[in-house]
């Protein structure tokens, strides 16, 4: 009932002195929560009256005079008026202000205070009221300034439903000056297929007081450009100075760039070191780079992330790196192997988890060239591992090296056939998974041929 009164003064002569008044008037509540302002004070802080509505006044005041706010709505509750004084304040498009400030209560019929009168006018620079002085104030100006508007970085600020409240000069020069005048919204800027991924951190930020998140998306420039940024949204709507959602965005399209081209040296490194032993084995030529295709695409259907899948491509492509060790004519012998013959075949995977093991890789490739050989039953080598013991990704490899050596031709043996070797992992004798053998199945009838 006091927030209408204040907000809509019943006396119209009053309510159009007010309105006409050259004097930037806000009227709050005792708590500090804005009620309405009149027309010069939309012109002064760049706020209209319904976006001061219901924020804390002091969304006004400039963070080296925080406090000043708080202790002017104690003194003007004990019914003190603050005279008018020189000060500072924040507009909406994050410019500097001086101001003459004058404070005063609203008081009702019985005399109680209710709500505040803050009364401003623009001054020339001069001396600030102020618990610092000169040149400590004027260093917290020239730091604030160089953090906010000089910075390349974006630096926006959001309310709860995304609609723009504050650029700095970087975003504006981006995003156009209308971007904030507007009351765009976030989802206006945002690439169309990143909005998704970016409003599910959002929303789970907005259920977090104080909380920060990041994430990567792309966005969309007032010329149409696409650019990749990496942004760190902090949640301050809970803090009356701020009151919004807080985005710092850093553009890093040409290191995305540079990320891609080592993502392509990578690949050709990796596919540069399978063919090193297939050069060896001219036989299964080719074996390694089928086996990766098929465990990257059970892995996709399996659900694993994009690194995840990525690093099963990685240890299928070079699962057989260890039988560089073992001699050639051993490699390509059409007959029978010998005792000791198939004792080198079977140390392969630890030579190749030995070599693998010497390159800093972001996921266990080591762990699964050493495995691809085990079986969930115990009955596979080097170590006989069983179970749980065998990782996900060296059970994915294990299916599709098994399908691919059947289905390609060997030095001891014609081709068999896909279909023998679907047949084969499919068989529930405890050596596969059951869920990745299934999977193998599933992913040759939705069409995958080996390229």
């Amino acid at each position: 009932m006091v927030g209408t009164e204040l907000a809509r003064p019943s006396s119209r002569w009053f309510r159009t002195g007010v309105e006409t008044s050259d004097e930037a008037i806000v009227f709050a509540d005792l708590e500090g929560v804005i009620l309405s302002c009149n027309k010069a004070a939309t012109r002064l802080y760049g706020f209209e009256d319904q976006e001061l509505r219901g924020r804390h006044w002091a969304v006004l005041e400039p963070w080296w005079r925080q406090g000043e706010v708080t202790s002017l709505l104690d003194r003007v509750g004990r019914g003190e008026h603050v005279e008018r004084f020189r000060t500072q304040r924040l507009s909406r498009s994050g410019d500097i202000l001086t101001v003459l400030l004058a404070v005063a209560p609203v008081v009702d019929s019985h005399g109680r205070v209710v709500g505040v009168t803050a009364m401003a006018r623009e001054s020339a620079d001069g001396p600030v009221d102020h618990h610092c002085h000169g040149d400590e104030l004027r260093r917290a100006q020239r730091w604030f300034r160089a953090v906010v508007s000089h910075t390349a970085e974006l630096i926006l600020v959001s309310d709860s439903a995304f609609r723009i409240l504050y650029t700095n000069p970087a975003a504006r020069q981006m995003f156009g000056d209308a971007v904030t005048r507007d009351t765009r919204t976030l989802g206006e800027l945002v690439h169309p297929d990143d909005w998704d991924q970016v409003t599910a951190v959002q929303r789970q930020l907005l259920g977090a007081a104080w909380g920060e998140a990041s994430f990567g998306a792309r966005l969309v420039g007032a010329d149409g450009a696409v650019r990749t940024f990496q942004v760190v949204v902090t949640n301050r709507l809970d803090d009356p100075a701020v009151g919004g959602l807080v985005y710092n965005a850093r553009d890093v399209s040409e290191l995305e760039g540079v990320m891609t081209q080592l993502s392509d040296l990578f690949d050709s490194v990796t596919m540069a070191i399978a063919r090193t032993v297939e050069q060896r084995d001219p036989y299964t030529a080719g074996h390694q780079r089928h086996v990766a295709q098929l465990a990257e695409a059970m892995a996709a259907e399996l659900g694993l992330s994009e690194s995840e899948r990525r690093g099963v491509w990685v240890a299928a492509s070079i699962h057989d790196i260890g039988k560089i060790s073992v001699p050639a004519d051993v490699l390509t012998r059409p007959g029978r192997l010998s005792t000791h013959e198939f004792d080198l075949i079977r140390r392969h995977p630890q030579i190749g988890a030995d070599i693998a093991d010497s390159i800093p890789f972001p996921w266990p490739v080591a762990e699964m060239v050493l495995q691809h050989h085990e079986r969930l039953n115990g009955s596979g080598y080097p170590v006989g591992l069983t179970g749980d013991a065998i990782g996900v990704g060296a059970r994915i490899i294990a299916v599709a090296d098994v399908v691919e050596a059947i289905a390609s031709h060997r030095p001891y043996r014609p081709s068999l056939g896909l279909d023998a070797a679907l047949t084969e992992v499919a068989r529930r004798d405890g050596r596969f998974d059951p869920a990745v053998a299934a999977t193998c199945l599933r992913v040759f009838s939705s069409g995958f041929a080996f390229a």
